[in-house]
């Protein structure tokens, strides 16, 4: 079987491996999936990217919000 058109054109355009897939226990098309999707972007599958993308984000704000409980300042306003 040939390839789809997206693979084609986009060939290194991919996610990654899928990690998790929790459409038997919380589909994305249903009642609390449609809420979660809508409000916070949840998706029955997850990919390899994704959780490093997440991950990275986490440890970012992370470190943000314990410096600045030591009293250090973001993106202070200079005038």
């Amino acid at each position: 079987m040939d390839a789809s058109p997206a693979q084609k054109v986009i060939p290194w355009f991919a996610l990654g491996s899928q990690v998790t897939d929790t459409n038997a226990v919380l589909p994305q098309d249903k009642f609390p999936g449609i809420l979660l999707s809508t409000m916070f972007g949840y998706s029955d599958k997850l990919y390899a990217v994704q959780v490093v993308v997440y991950l990275l984000f986490l440890v970012t704000a992370a470190i943000i919000y314990f410096q600045s409980l030591s009293g250090r300042q973001f993106f202070v306003n200079k005038r």
